[in-house]
């Protein structure tokens, strides 16, 4: 006698979210869904998400910045006496920016010591004097600033966070722990700018990223009453000086044009680097409770890693 096989219904999975039905407070509907698009997943560690967007910044080859030298500078510095000239005079006119910056910082300090201020990793100058140090590679500091001090930044980590928490609660069953991280390109679609106006903060944080991407990783878990988020939110950046666009090359802070960063880079006196800004942060709140009513606690800054 034969009869058709009836699958086990606890290890079924009806949205294909990696949760089983079982474990899953709403098992037809994916956790990850935000937005009307799936925008994370489960995994086994919580880390920095992987962005394509910063990736595909990482491709940009040296024939790239070899097409932009030829283009816009190798019509005037046509031989290899001049070339070496230039390139010396690129790096005195960047040192002397770094220079300038740090001198600033020093000033701000004494002026400013009873608001706190303090000369850190976060600093336009930092970054400055990593990319000439060419150590290149990826750089991951305190993101509290980013995330939550400068306004554009909160505003866009209380509209993402809020959609986060129906997120968990979409995902977290009574008793259960997930732990999850937002998809590529979901992180890739969440863009940040900062300003050059607004306080000194602020124009530091524009010299040093300009902008980047946010992204999110954390644990769930949920005793029946409250919800509790371990979070871990980013704000991920390139910092390189490649410009396609002839314009955008001709752009300045100070002493030194974008093209011309890029030139140090092309001929090894500089290296562009990954860097990421990382606030975490515990979360607290009832079901169906929005960001405003629920608990935040900073839990500090420790390195996460990619």
């Amino acid at each position: 006698m034969t009869g058709k096989i009836i699958s086990n219904p606890l290890k079924e999975d009806r949205d294909d979210d990696g949760l089983l039905d079982f474990d899953d407070p709403e098992p037809y509907k994916h956790f990850g869904l935000f937005d009307n698009n799936i925008d994370f997943k489960l995994t086994d560690t919580v880390k920095v998400p992987y962005n394509s967007a910063i990736e595909a910044a990482k491709q940009i080859t040296t024939q790239d910045y070899n097409k932009i030298w030829r283009e816009r500078a190798a019509d005037t510095i046509n031989n290899e006496y001049l070339e070496a000239l230039y390139i010396l005079n690129i790096q005195t006119r960047a040192y002397m920016l770094l220079g300038v910056a740090y001198m600033s910082d020093g000033v701000l300090l004494l002026a400013g010591g009873l608001s706190g201020k303090k000369i850190d990793i976060n600093d336009g100058c930092y970054f400055l004097a990593y990319y000439l140090s060419c150590l290149g590679g990826y750089v991951e500091y305190d993101g509290t600033f980013p995330a939550v001090g400068d306004s554009n930044g909160l505003e866009k980590y209380n509209s993402y966070v809020n959609k986060l928490l129906k997120v968990c609660e979409s995902g977290t069953k009574e008793g259960k722990v997930i732990t999850f991280t937002q998809i590529d390109s979901a992180c890739g679609d969440t863009p940040i700018n900062y300003c050059v106006s607004g306080d000194l903060t602020t124009l530091n944080y524009w010299l040093a990223i300009k902008g980047g991407h946010i992204g999110m990783a954390g644990e769930c878990s949920y005793n029946g009453l409250v919800y509790n988020l371990n979070l871990i939110y980013c704000v991920q950046d390139y910092y390189d000086f490649y410009y396609e666009d002839p314009k955008g090359g001709l752009n300045s802070i100070g002493l030194v044009n974008n093209d011309e960063m890029a030139f140090l880079k092309l001929f090894g006196a500089a290296e562009n680097f990954e860097n990421c800004g990382v606030y975490h942060v515990n979360i607290q709140w009832k079901k169906g409770q929005d960001l405003s009513e629920a608990t935040q606690k900073p839990s500090g800054y420790s390195y996460v890693g990619k």
